[in-house]
């Protein structure tokens, strides 16, 4: 677990993103309401069912009241969150026809694997502090012929306006290989996107591997700038995972895996070598690849894995990258000696499980082999996402779909007896997953054991072509050694590698009809009431502690003032003519006679509020903080840390729908006049955002002003 501070009202990493963060984990802990005994009640069903223009291949998205969902003919929808009524909606551009070249027609793009349209496949990122949502967008530049291009576009999610800055032509040569240029007909851009310091980033694959093509990962800034062109190699190494997003486990890390090069072409993916310092800087196809964006977005790969039988693999057409990697977030999984770790899977049917702070390079083991903590299987081959759930020991989940079907696989979290990190298959699906079926998510409370649901869409005959796909819920625990099915709905045709989003007890999910379907427990009338009762006061306390504490600063700012003011007075009194600048005895300020009024007690001020990590942030000891303040006088200082979770169960209309959830750090401690520091043990939150709220308390119980520092947690 890493933590990273946030200066102010940081908007770089208050966002909702693609499989729930930026690690992927596909884990959505704040879900207390989504339980096994309500999907065993048969009162959770489908609540909405919307039509909208376009195949959904994007994961929906829920923030700030509002549910954003994105198609494949370029339109974008705004809609309310739990009746899915649209509330606005705007098309940015014509979406590229594609298919199979035949005598009637020629599409733009000649391939089959999405069509009729390309549009928007990559799933969006939200700045939910801004109110603004970001996607990638493939378009005709004029009418709806000729040439295309690919933009990035920033729209206010209240509106779905276009904000200033935007849209951003995505275009240009790559920053390591000047010689290879971005060629919109072949691109693909496909992963979700991930927003991190002030710019957003996209990853780029092919279309069917039509050649030419590269691996590319893009950066725009939040402000409209195009920053970042970078290429994985001078042919393939493609960049899709099958829709799973880019990583990000640290500020100004990034990690994503690739795909084949240009059929087994030396030069196209990474020879034997043990990456660190000695990673290449292009040439990595069939990686799982570490890269640092430096000053002016300048990308550096720092560290890489790729299987020692890489070429091989190429030639046969055997991704790596066809799944999407998963960080898996500490403390719930690793060691104190490895806490960092990562699970990767692919078209051959290999699981593997990785170091994060040391991938493995290439052919660094023993004969020649891989140098990593695991390889599992092989198993089926996995065109698809994975999730984790960190409750009852840890679990991960892998969907495989090799020849055209084949099981939802469950692997146990364990520690060997060499005291390392392992997986093992402990359960798979009676029944087969045919390809076309989605990636999987979990909901819990927390890491409660036994509250955790793992979600998948789910079609049985790839030759129907999903058509009378259903959305799953399972049980995250194995039962007699299978998983155990709780609940099902239909959801029409499946959208391939589709993922459902999950939001304050409400499963959405896309289909390739257009068909954005919300299944929850129906609200009741008291159940609604109570929830804007709680709405209304929680706003009226965060307007009260927020008047409160311009109140205090307005009252320190004037004593300030009359304190410098009379100093000032003091001075020049001093240094008046006849006392030579002496202040003599006669000078000093004798106390009134009469009685003495004796002033009730006031609180002490605290300032200067920092928490700041304790060791480096590529370090293992990454799970403690120093918090440091200043206090005006001696004072007890009260500690609590809150989780910041975004709801859109808020009033229609809200600017914000933020609940900070006290965790169970609380602690009181006694502080001195003056700057004091103490370390925190932060190791056990999981990723999300989060602020520490420090308050004065006088001897009497007196309560000062609160003051906060936003930070965030990484896995």
């Amino acid at each position: 677990m890493a933590i990273f501070i946030l200066a102010g009202a940081g908007s770089a990493f208050a966002e909702v993103t693609g499989a729930a963060d930026n690690l992927r984990t596909g884990w959505y802990p704040d879900e207390p309401g989504l339980t096994q005994s309500l999907l065993k009640g048969g009162t959770f069903k489908e609540v909405f069912k919307t039509q909208l223009q376009g195949q959904i291949y994007a994961q929906p998205l829920t923030a700030n009241g509002m549910l954003l969902v994105a198609t494949e003919e370029n339109w974008v929808y705004g809609l309310d969150p739990n009746t899915g009524e649209v509330r606005w909606k705007k098309q940015f551009g014509t979406s590229v026809t594609a298919g199979e070249k035949n005598p009637k027609e020629e599409p733009t793009i000649q391939c089959t694997d999405l069509q009729p349209r390309v549009g928007i496949t990559g799933t969006p990122v939200i700045d939910t502090e801004r109110g603004i949502a970001y996607f990638v967008a493939n378009q005709y530049v004029s009418g709806s012929s000729g040439s295309i291009a690919w933009f990035m576009h920033a729209v206010s999610l209240a509106t779905g306006n276009e904000v200033a800055g935007f849209p951003v032509e995505i275009k240009g040569k790559g920053q390591n290989l000047p010689n290879e240029t971005f060629e919109p007909v072949q691109q693909l851009q496909r992963p979700a996107l991930l927003m991190m310091n002030g710019v957003v980033y996209a990853g780029f694959g092919s279309h069917c591997d039509n050649f030419p093509y590269e691996g590319w990962l893009v950066g725009v800034t939040t402000s409209g700038q195009l920053q970042t062109m970078w290429a994985t190699s001078n042919e393939g190494g493609s960049i899709w995972q099958a829709g799973g997003g880019l990583i990000s486990d640290a500020p100004g890390q990034i990690l994503f895996s690739t795909g084949n090069g240009n059929s087994g072409i030396a030069e196209d993916d990474p020879p034997a070598g043990a990456g660190g310092a000695s990673t290449p800087a292009s040439g990595l196809g069939q990686s799982v690849v570490r890269v640092e964006v430096k000053s002016g977005g300048v990308v550096k790969p720092t560290d890489f894995f790729s299987p020692f039988e890489n070429l091989a693999e190429d030639k046969e057409d055997l991704d790596l990258g066809a799944s999407a990697p998963i960080a898996l977030p500490s403390p719930y999984f690793g060691t104190e000696k490895i806490p960092h770790l990562l699970v990767q899977s692919g078209k051959r049917g290999y699981v593997y499980l990785l170091n994060r702070d040391n991938l493995g390079g290439m052919g660094q083991g023993e004969g020649g082999h891989d140098k990593i903590l695991q390889r599992l299987g092989p198993y089926g081959g996995v065109w698809d996402g994975s999730a984790v759930w960190p409750g009852d020991g840890g679990y991960v989940y892998i969907p495989s779909v090799e020849l055209l079907e084949d099981n939802l696989r469950y692997f146990k979290y364990e520690v060997n007896g060499a005291r390392e990190p392992a997986l093992s298959l402990a359960a798979t699906s009676s029944d087969n997953f045919a390809f076309g079926s989605g990636a999987p998510i979990v909901t819990s409370n927390g890491a409660t054991s036994g509250t955790g649901i793992l979600w998948i869409p789910w079609c049985s005959n790839q030759f129907s072509n999903c058509k009378e796909a259903k959305l799953r819920a399972y049980n995250p625990v194995p039962v007699g050694g299978v998983p155990q099915v709780l609940w099902e709905a239909p959801i029409g045709q499946a959208s391939k590698f589709s993922r459902p989003d999950a939001s304050n007890g409400h499963i959405y999910v896309g289909n390739r009809e257009g068909d954005i379907y919300g299944f929850a427990h129906p609200e009741s009338e008291e159940e609604r009431k109570a929830r804007e009762k709680a709405e209304q006061e929680a706003k009226e306390k965060t307007e009260r502690e927020a008047r409160e504490k311009a109140e205090q600063e307005a009252k320190e700012k004037a004593e300030q003032e009359a304190k410098e003011k009379a100093e000032r007075e003091a001075k020049g009194k001093s240094e008046s003519p006849g006392t030579g600048g002496i202040v003599t005895t006669a000078s000093l300020v004798t106390p009134p006679a009469g009685p003495v009024t004796v002033t009730t007690e006031s609180p002490p001020t605290l300032t200067k509020l920092k928490l700041r990590t304790a060791a480096s942030m590529l370090s293992s000891r990454r799970r403690k903080v120093v918090v440091s303040y200043t206090l005006s006088a001696a004072a007890k200082v009260d500690i609590v840390i809150y989780r910041r979770v975004v709801s859109h169960r808020c009033q229609r209309g809200a600017n914000t729908c933020v609940r900070w959830v006290p965790t169970k750090i609380k602690l009181r401690v006694t502080g001195h006049a003056g700057v004091n520091v103490l370390t925190l043990n932060l190791g056990h939150l999981s990723a999300g955002d989060y602020r520490l709220a420090a308050t004065p308390i006088t001897p009497s119980g007196t309560s000062g002003i609160k003051q906060y520092v936003r930070f965030k947690a990484f896995g």
